[in-house]
């Protein structure tokens, strides 16, 4: 299963966001985008990266330790870690996160 980073030279937020993925699950390799490169791309997530996809669904900055186990965890079921590599769950508790295509929503207030 692919895990795509938009991302693009010189973001800092792009590295902060691989350091939580790394947090959560050290063996889970990137696949990074740059939306440079790409004019659609850079319309689409300009304003947005970091944004991590995995089969159609978006994380989008911001989000933190926790938005990034729930990501995950609906990715690969119960543990949220890709079978055979070590993982670091802070608090397996359900946490409210937003996705891009709806399916849960994180209010701002």
């Amino acid at each position: 299963m692919t895990v795509v980073l938009y991302t693009t030279l010189g973001c800092h937020l792009c590295e902060q966001a691989k350091e939580l993925v790394a947090m959560v699950n050290p063996g889970l390799v990137l696949t990074p985008v740059d939306i440079a490169e790409d004019d659609a791309l850079i319309e689409q997530y300009g304003e947005r990266i970091p944004v991590l996809v995995r089969e159609g669904k978006e994380l989008a900055w911001p989000f933190g330790v926790l938005d990034v186990q729930q990501f995950l965890f609906l990715m690969w079921g119960p543990g949220g870690c890709r079978p055979g590599f070590p993982c670091l769950w802070l608090n397996p508790a359900p946490h409210p996160f937003r996705f891009r295509d709806g399916m849960a929503s994180r209010l701002a207030k």
